[in-house]
């Protein structure tokens, strides 16, 4: 995060989302949450874009500051991945707890 006089800003490594995206975040989150020794990185990133990511039009303000590339045909499509993507994600967080803890 970037702190100026009067101002702040977050700067947001891009994500470059694509057919494998969803798979490959679900497996990198499992990892992380079954390995107490590995920081959740990636489940931070993939929680801190489920709050920025509701609707079509989140996507698109996402896209147009180049934080979000996609080969989707629509922003729809990956509001949509995004959201459930990160509902599986709460049930393997969920389930790590329960299991490791």
């Amino acid at each position: 995060m970037t702190v100026l006089p009067g101002r702040a800003s977050l700067e947001i490594p891009p994500l470059f989302i694509d057919y494998k995206t969803g798979p490959i975040l679900r497996n990198l989150v499992a990892y992380e949450q079954c390995n107490k020794c590995v920081k959740p990185y990636f489940t931070s990133y993939i929680m801190l874009f489920d709050g920025l990511v509701n609707t079509p039009e989140d996507v698109q303000i996402l896209r147009n500051k180049r934080i979000f590339y996609h080969v989707y045909g629509s922003d729809h499509e990956v509001s949509v991945l995004l959201n459930i993507s990160t509902r599986m994600l709460l049930m393997i967080i969920g389930m790590s707890a329960t299991f490791l803890h």
